[in-house]
């Protein structure tokens, strides 16, 4: 079936529901939002994927922005023709090195710096994860100065302890959990652009407040748009205020793009947006694999003060996060997003529905408010049982995060489709 023919069609889930209830007979509980079951030998293309009931998927969730180029897109699969499974496929990256015919860790550091030499950033750690890329964005700024940070209110950045700490989202995230002393809280802007790109919610004068009086303070982390937090998107002012009060402070400033970052937002990185110049990246999801990424100077000289056994030795990974990158850029997949996204903004508007509101989004990462939590995650379900697939955020908000290569005709079926679940 051609991706132009493709259209969601959902008949029973049987096949999905049993396959679900194996796996948690021995599965820890998580994050599993419905009983999707991807047939991953299946006809899937670009936002469209099939699960082991047969049923047709329009995918605008993404994995979490994990699948940027959505399924079995065709340079991918060409390209994984020439690679060799061979075993073992993950290693001990951080202590050996590993060289193929096709594109490896060695490679993908240098095309992540290829997109990072602007802001002078030509140092890679490869990880496993984004939480990890974030627990050593906090090392390395713990080695230069100091050893205490600042996030940002209903900021996500993980899922470890570390990271968690520095999560400001409330509730199930923290509960019961220790946190790593020294991190301090201060108000997020959401201003967007609305003035300008002024900020007048005042929120700069408390965060630069919080900021300036935090004593040996060592980093400053922030997400260029909030991710779980609910797509809050800081005003210019904001960030450029912020990354000033850092600097007087000479800590480090670290953008977590893990949700944001690879083009998604219509930069390349999101912090792009703002004309700040970070001091250390966090990315992953798209990527395949975490990456801490910062001048050379910021990481440690000493052996073995930063390792981890896999990170650098996902060798499938990397050679994904690489021809990912590639094919992002080879076909102009950011100017897409950011095209793609205006049109995607438009059609939401133009449901004009009163249940509806505050839509907003940068390039494909796009939000739109639900008058109640509980009408959100209805509408969520709802549209999963007509072939949808999104994911909530936020208190009240529906996110999309579709692939970079998304169409008009894919948005229409998508908008229409929800358009009539509300």
């Amino acid at each position: 079936m051609k991706r132009d023919e493709m259209k969601p069609e959902v008949k029973s889930i049987k096949k999905s529901l049993k396959y679900r209830n194996r796996f948690h007979k021995h599965g820890a509980k998580s994050t599993h939002v419905y009983p999707f079951v991807w047939d991953y030998l299946s006809e899937s293309k670009g936002p469209f994927c099939k699960d082991i009931d047969g049923n047709t998927f329009l995918d605008l969730a993404q994995h979490a922005a994990s699948t940027p180029l959505g399924y079995n897109h065709p340079e991918i699969e060409e390209a994984l023709k020439e690679y060799k499974i061979i075993d073992p496929i993950k290693m001990a990256g951080q202590d050996f090195y590993v060289k193929n015919k096709v594109p490896g860790p060695t490679e993908l550091q240098e095309k992540i710096v290829e997109t990072t030499e602007k802001f002078n950033l030509d140092t890679v750690f490869l990880l496993n994860s984004g939480a990890e890329a974030v627990e050593n964005a906090i090392k390395i700024s713990y080695d230069r100065k100091g050893k205490k940070g600042v996030s940002f209110d209903k900021s996500f950045h993980g899922r470890t302890l570390g990271a968690l700490t520095l999560t400001q989202r409330v509730g199930k995230y923290k509960k019961r959990y220790p946190k790593i002393p020294g991190v301090e809280k201060a108000p997020f802007c959401t201003c967007r652009d609305k003035y300008n790109g002024k900020c007048k919610c005042g929120a700069i004068e408390k965060a630069k407040k919080k900021i300036e009086e935090t004593e040996e303070l060592s980093y400053v982390i922030i997400e260029p748009i909030q991710g779980e937090g609910g797509y809050r998107i800081p005003s210019k002012e904001f960030m450029k205020r912020i990354k000033d009060k850092t600097k007087d402070k000479n800590a480090l400033f670290i953008s977590d793009e893990i949700q944001a970052g690879l083009g998604r937002t219509g930069k390349f990185w999101a912090i792009e947006h703002y004309e700040v110049e970070p001091d250390v990246i966090t990315s992953a999801k798209g990527l395949r694999v975490g990456a801490t990424i910062s001048n050379r100077d910021n990481f440690p000289e000493e052996k073995g003060r930063i390792s981890t056994t896999w990170g650098a030795g996902d060798i499938l990974a990397s050679f994904i996060g690489y021809k990912t990158i590639e094919i992002i850029q080879k076909n102009n997949l950011v100017e897409n997003a950011e095209e793609r996204g205006k049109y995607l903004l438009k059609k939401l508007r133009e449901m004009e529905l009163e249940e509806v509101s505050n839509i907003r989004g940068k390039g494909l990462m796009a939000a739109i408010d639900l008058e109640t939590k509980e009408k959100r995650n209805k509408v969520v379900q709802e549209s999963f049982k007509n072939g949808l697939m999104l994911l909530g955020c936020g208190e009240k908000s529906i996110r999309f995060l579709p692939p970079l290569d998304i169409r008009e005709r894919e948005i229409d079926i998508a908008v229409n489709t929800l358009k009539d679940i509300i």
